[in-house]
């Protein structure tokens, strides 16, 4: 089983695009040139990942960081920043801290005193899924916010397709935008706050560093969603 290693904490990405990678087969008839797209599952997440210029103190541990990785045979956890709270209301003010960075549990996640899990697996589908654990009557989660979850070493992470509202039991039906990977089993705990994915460099020419003067390095990577380990 390959480890999923840790990037260094700081200094975090300067700038960070994320988008999902569609799995798509387009068809071109040669005759009319008519088109018809299919849409299959297996959507991955992507990013490219810029680091602010940084001096040999900070970029020495960024250095080995990708050098360790091996290319694209290594993993690593994400955090998508600018998601770090969820725009819906399912989180207490307390949990809200001014770094900016949250805090980490060991493998990538804020670990809050409150629990949302996944309620019925068997309802639940790959673009629904059925959870409870919130507070009670009220909007939980707005469409564009995230949630991750864990299965063995890999983090995985879906976006809403629209507004999530509990109902009087604190139970509520997220829909997401793209089928997700799999559908966590019942009682599996889901994370509204930093939402993090396990990736890979997206090939092996991504661990590549810039260096001028002074001794100041710039380095930018993309990154997509690594597949089940």
């Amino acid at each position: 089983m390959v480890e999923v290693l840790a990037p260094p904490y700081r200094p975090t990405a300067a700038t960070a695009e994320f988008w999902p990678w569609a799995n798509t087969l387009t068809a071109t008839s040669p005759l009319t040139r008519d088109q018809q797209t299919i849409a299959y599952p297996g959507v991955l997440w992507r990013a490219t990942l810029t680091l602010p210029p940084m001096e040999e103190t900070d970029w020495r541990g960024w250095s080995a960081f990708l050098a360790s990785l091996s290319g694209a045979a290594g993993r690593f956890n994400v955090r998508v920043p600018h998601a770090k709270a969820p725009f819906g209301q399912a989180l207490p003010a307390q949990w809200l801290f001014d770094d900016g960075f949250g805090f980490d549990d060991g493998f990538g996640f804020f670990d809050p005193p409150h629990t949302v899990t996944i309620r019925d697996d068997v309802a639940s589908t790959m673009i629904l899924f059925r959870t409870e654990g919130w507070g009670a009557s009220v909007k939980v989660l707005s469409k564009g916010d995230f949630v991750s979850w864990s299965r063995v070493n890999r983090r995985m992470m879906a976006i809403l397709k629209k507004d999530a509202v509990s109902d009087a039991d604190g139970n509520a039906d997220l829909q997401l935008a793209f089928p997700a990977p799999e559908i966590p089993p019942a009682g599996r705990r889901l994370y509204p706050w930093w939402p993090t994915v396990t990736m890979r460099l997206a090939d092996d020419d991504q661990a590549t560093q810039t260096y001028g003067e002074a001794r100041i390095a710039q380095i930018a990577i993309q990154a997509i969603e690594a597949s089940p380990l």
